[in-house]
Formats: C-alpha cells, sequence, structure tokens
C-alpha cells in the first residue's frame, strides 16, 4: 500500500479584461520630439536612483529567498545617444 502527502496552499489570480486593440494614429515626430526633451531629466533620475545608497543591503524581513545573482552583461549605450543628437 502506497501513500502520499500533499501539501494544499491557496492561490488567488486577479486579471483584468482583454482591452480591444485598434489602430492608433501616433504622429512620430511629436513623439521624438517629447522622448527628446525629456530624455535628459528622466536619465538623471535614473542615475541618481542606481546610484543611491538609500536601499544598499536593504532585505524585507518577510523574504526568506537567498537568491544570488551575477551580472553577466554591461550595455553602454553612450555611443548611440550621442549619435542621436539628444541634449542632455
Amino acid at each position: 500500500m502506497e501513500t502520499s502527502t500533499s501539501e494544499k496552499k491557496d492561490m488567488e489570480i486577479q486579471t483584468e479584461g482583454q482591452e480591444s486593440t485598434s489602430n492608433v494614429e501616433v504622429d512620430e515626430e511629436k513623439l521624438a520630439e517629447w522622448l527628446k526633451r525629456i530624455y535628459p531629466r528622466v536619465k538623471k533620475e535614473l542615475d541618481d536612483v542606481a546610484n543611491s545608497k538609500a536601499f544598499r543591503g536593504y532585505r524585507l524581513s518577510t523574504d526568506t529567498s537567498d537568491a544570488n545573482c551575477k551580472l553577466v552583461q554591461t550595455v553602454d549605450i553612450s555611443s548611440l545617444v550621442k549619435d542621436a543628437d539628444i541634449e542632455e
């Protein structure tokens, strides 16, 4: 006679209804101009956060995982940004 035990866990799922997709006209020139205007501020904010020491070493008290990560690749886009004529 074989017996096995199983552990039951509760799971809840929240989904959103699927939105209908339609063709939206986009003025790509206006979008490009807007992106060029906001890029320097967005980049500065992201750089500031990336270099912040505020949460270095912080760990949630409920976090029981012990994940190990390693950097495998770094992407440098500075030459691409210069070629795109984006003001900083």
